[in-house]
């Protein structure tokens, strides 16, 4: 084992004032896309999770049990939900607040990125990379989602930096507590995967340079990570008993892991082909950058951390394309050394700034025309106008729904707090007692209508939600339609 990381090889310029202005115009691009049409786009992907959750800790103040529709939920720690239910409680019960979240998260990921790139590659390659992680598809996407995994991959970034300072000879107690309390904020974020994005490479890099951090350090570390990591599960245990710890750890990560009931049918090389895809046109110069830096001690910390992460997620069952962006600053800094090499010149700040400009102005052009184009051709704002003004005129008003082809649910769960109940039966829901609203779509329509007792509120045709998707692969897209019907009381 030697006694230090072999030396970084120092043929890289170092950024000039033209590449420094360069640099902040993408940045700036950067954060128009990121902004793009923002309050346009409805609930996405597991953004009703966090938006729900949040505004139930603002309504009920009980900011230890987190919810999803009215009842306990323990899929996901509470740290997200938190910063979510005190930006829409300082910016207003909308959407686009709590995504801010996230927008702040990923610009701060890419400050960080620079950091941590400036400590392995050196200046340039640091500037490169964070632009490239900025003008990333996959980052811009996710980056503007009320969702937790920018923050994770925010915090992880935060605890590796902080974790190779507290490994440094004669590091403080200081360094060891502010690793640990970032490394247990990012627990508290998403749990055990935490410990994997950032404590493998620092595992590695204290094996490789034989150093382990003083042992008061350590201790500083392994407190505060109890403390801000641990210590919202012991409160959640005080209160409600073992039950919804198992439930997260056994359920939501080993059974997310192996179990079949998380298993989405992807195979080993899905998450290779989802980067290929989602980190264009960055992802085509990686093959390169691994090859060109594979000698440079802080390139081969940080393929190692991929190397590291990317195993178990290939091997786990529940696949989903965001659970790499805790990775992509390290792939992002691998190509940002790339283009730092000297060899380069100046054709490497070229292909960065076209690649970068190309990327935030065809992603923002695409949110600023599609979304808004899609909303209107979505009846999602007239349906909720017509159940806001049923549940006026009737308290206690009920909706039932078996399909949401317009997944007006979530934004009824977001915008009018109305939890929806999911038959698979509308005609036996109908039979059921109290007032009561029915959302049918297509076929359903008919047979409900020739119903006695119920009564058509008003019926709409629309593109479906992957309008977008179907004409990209040359499918027709049929227009469908949906209907809200009300059950008509009797006399009395």
């Amino acid at each position: 084992m030697s006694a230090s990381p072999a030396p970084i090889i120092h043929r890289r310029r170092p950024p000039s004032p033209g590449s420094r202005a360069l640099a902040a115009g993408l940045a700036l691009l950067a954060l128009l896309a990121l902004l793009a049409a923002l309050s346009d786009a409805p609930p996405q992907r597991a953004e009703v999770y966090f938006l729900d959750g949040a505004l139930t800790m603002l309504e009920s103040g009980d900011l230890l049990v987190p919810s999803f529709r009215g009842r306990p939920f323990f899929d996901k720690p509470p740290l997200a939900t938190w910063l979510m239910a005190g930006a829409l409680a300082l910016g207003g019960r909308e959407p686009w607040t709590a995504r801010l979240v996230s927008v702040l998260a990923t610009l701060l990921a890419a400050a960080a990125t620079w950091c941590l790139g400036r400590r392995l590659l050196g200046r340039a390659a640091a500037s490169a990379g964070a632009l490239v992680f900025l003008a990333t598809p996959a980052v811009l996407g996710f980056g503007r989602l009320a969702m937790s995994d920018m923050l994770l991959t925010l915090l992880c970034l935060l605890a590796l930096h902080l974790g190779l300072l507290a490994l440094r000879p004669g590091a403080s107690l200081a360094a060891g507590a502010l690793a640990g309390a970032t490394l247990g904020l990012a627990f508290l974020t998403k749990g055990p995967v935490a410990l994997l994005v950032a404590g493998s490479p620092l595992l590695l890099a204290a094996w490789r340079t034989g150093r382990a951090p003083r042992a008061t350090a350590l201790l500083a570390g392994a407190g505060a990570f109890v403390v801000l990591g641990l210590g919202w599960f012991a409160g959640l245990a005080a209160r409600l008993g073992g039950e919804p710890l198992g439930h997260f750890f056994l359920q939501e990560n080993l059974a997310r892991f192996g179990g079949q009931i998380y298993d989405s049918g992807r195979g080993p090389l899905y998450y290779p082909a989802s980067y290929l895809l989602l980190g264009l046109p960055w992802s085509l110069l990686l093959p390169l950058a691994v090859w060109r830096l594979r000698h440079e001690s802080g390139a081969r910390l940080l393929l190692g951390q991929v190397l590291w992460v990317l195993v178990p997620l290939t091997l786990s069952r529940g696949k989903l394309e965001y659970y790499l962006l805790p990775l992509y600053p390290a792939l992002s800094l691998l190509v940002g050394g790339l283009l730092a090499d000297a060899q380069w010149g100046r054709r490497a700040w070229r292909v960065l700034a076209v690649g970068a400009a190309v990327t935030f102005g065809g992603f923002a052009a695409t949110q600023a025309l599609l979304l808004p184009a899609l909303r209107a051709n979505q009846p999602n704002a007239v349906l909720r106008a017509a159940v806001a003004a049923e549940r006026q005129r009737r308290p206690g008003l009920r909706l039932a729904l078996c399909h949401d082809p317009t997944r007006v649910e979530r934004e009824l769960l977001v915008h009018e707090r109305l939890v929806a109940e999911q038959r698979r039966d509308l005609e036996r829901a109908a039979a059921g007692p109290g007032p009561l609203l029915l959302l049918a779509h297509d076929e359903e329509i008919a047979p409900l209508l020739a119903r006695p007792g119920l009564e058509l509120v008003g019926q709409w045709s629309f593109l479906p939600v992957k309008t977008f998707y179907h004409l990209a692969r040359g499918r027709e897209v049929p227009r469908r339609r949906v209907a809200l019907l009300r059950r008509v009381e009797a006399p009395q």
